[in-house]
């Protein structure tokens, strides 16, 4: 039987959250659908709540594996899905009314389309965007292709999109599950150098609920730059695929390199952790050209140049010590 669309839910410790996100799914998914639930070793009742959902409707796959994080699960609901169309979801998310019956004819002559989401309560899309096909990437002007690569981030998740099947093994892609973060970004370059036509949707079908503060995304962390690091490849070979020079390829992705190191400076400055770790992570960024770099522009753009002077003159001159002490005591006082 030919599955219109396989919509595929890495699940852990979902148990509170995990009906909402179904029921979102199903209200609206198409009679010759399918709704795979991984559930990834979760030590909550989401296990049952998937089992539950597969013996309600027929439509729910309920898969479970030992914990392997979410690329892991969602690898599994690659393998085991049978759908023309592929969608990533969040168990701790939502979709709103009409995606599918807007947006699946329009992947009939695309390999993928974009959509806005929105976060919490609000109904405003993170970002704007146009309404507009393009036969390729190559299509896309190079202004536009700059603005989603370096100040958006419209390509880096799966869950504002709609892949074909057809592109995502034309491609290869699974996501890497040894990356803890990052990985989305990578599969999506992956897939994007392979894309013929897409479409951009500007109606927002998806809401985003804020992470748990304890969430993994809001501790301190010091692998940024080092996992950014391996997906430059898959963006350089995106930006190659489309006819960009090797000399702009290099630059875009030295551009992605200090842009992350900006983001990890911002977590060292800010996060409670070990000051041994901040240390180190600081003294091997500033030891880093293209990473300082990051930092210093990021400090250029600060509103308070009084007290950021200080800091550009610590990474200038690489005074990663001096650093680590100053936002240790920071984020002790916070």
């Amino acid at each position: 039987m030919k599955v219109s669309v396989s919509v595929i839910v890495p699940v852990y410790r979902a148990e509170n959250t995990l009906d909402r996100c179904v029921e979102s799914i199903l209200s609206q998914l198409p009679e010759d659908g399918e709704l795979i639930l991984v559930e990834d070793g979760s030590p909550d009742q989401s296990g049952l709540l998937c089992d539950g959902w597969a013996a309600r409707d027929e439509r729910v796959k309920a898969l479970h594996q030992e914990n392997g994080g979410a690329s892991a699960a969602r690898n599994t609901g690659l393998n085991a899905a049978q759908g023309e169309v592929i969608q990533f979801v969040d168990s701790d998310d939502e979709l709103l009314p009409g995606l599918y019956e807007t947006l699946l004819p329009l992947m009939a002559d695309s390999d993928l389309c974009f959509f806005p989401c929105c976060t919490g309560d609000s109904d405003t899309p993170n970002e704007v965007i146009p309404s507009r096909q393009y036969s390729s990437f190559r299509e896309m002007e190079e202004r536009q292709l700059e603005e989603y690569l370096f100040s958006s981030e419209l390509f880096y998740h799966p869950i504002n999109k709609l892949y074909s099947a057809r592109l995502i093994q034309g491609a290869g892609a699974r996501f890497d599950p040894a990356l803890p973060v990052n990985e989305d970004i990578q599969f999506n370059f992956k897939v994007m150098a392979y894309c013929g036509a897409f479409v951009l949707s500007p109606r927002v079908f998806y809401r985003i609920h804020p992470d748990d503060p304890n969430s993994l995304s809001r501790q301190f962390r010091t692998d940024l730059c080092a996992c950014a690091g391996k997906v430059v490849p898959s963006l350089e070979s995106f930006l190659t695929s489309i006819g960009m020079d090797p000399v702009k390829t290099q630059d875009w992705g030295n551009r992605f390199l200090a842009q992350s190191a900006s983001n990890q400076y911002g977590i060292l400055a800010s996060r409670p952790g070990s000051f041994s770790r901040r240390r180190a992570a600081l003294k091997e960024l500033l030891a880093h050209p293209v990473l300082r770099r990051g930092i210093l522009d990021r400090l250029a753009r600060d509103p308070n140049r009084l007290l950021a002077f200080p800091l550009r003159v610590c990474v200038y001159f690489r005074l990663s010590g001096l650093l680590a002490v100053l936002f240790q005591l920071r984020t002790r006082q916070s």
